[in-house]
């Protein structure tokens, strides 16, 4: 049992639960637009507004024009306008490394140092986001 236990806290230590909001605010419906993502305590806002976001078969999600692919997704997590995918970490990494690198979004909010991190210019090194 213990160890059991410890096995599916040591497998969901490898995940991370990245936020979308990417539903209509007038219904809670999804409307194939991506506004703000959350992430690790990072609040990013999409400075053009909105990006296309759609849910591809195999459990891949399409944000902008790149490919991520998760492990699970949940609606209306928090509110209705936001969503959550599950993905593994080093996914979650390239996406909010994508989504810094493209000069469309915009930190809003976090710890310093995730702040400072997704400040810097673009990164050469796309696997240097801070765990």
């Amino acid at each position: 049992m213990a160890t059991e236990t410890c096995n599916r806290v040591r497998e969901a230590m490898k995940h991370a639960l990245v936020h979308i909001a990417c539903n209509d605010y007038r219904n809670g419906n999804f409307c194939g637009r991506l506004e703000a993502v959350q992430y690790n305590e990072l609040d990013l806002v999409c400075a053009a507004g909105s990006v296309s976001i759609s849910f591809l078969p195999q459990h891949r999600v399409r944000i902008s024009r790149r490919v991520f692919e998760y492990i699970g997704r949940k609606a209306w997590v928090g509110n209705w306008c936001w969503d959550a995918i599950r993905m593994p970490k080093a996914e979650a990494h390239r996406l909010i490394t994508y989504l810094r690198d493209s000069g469309r979004w915009q930190c809003e909010g976090g710890p310093i140092r995730l702040c400072d991190w997704y400040d810097r210019q673009r990164s050469a090194n796309p696997t240097d986001a801070p765990k």
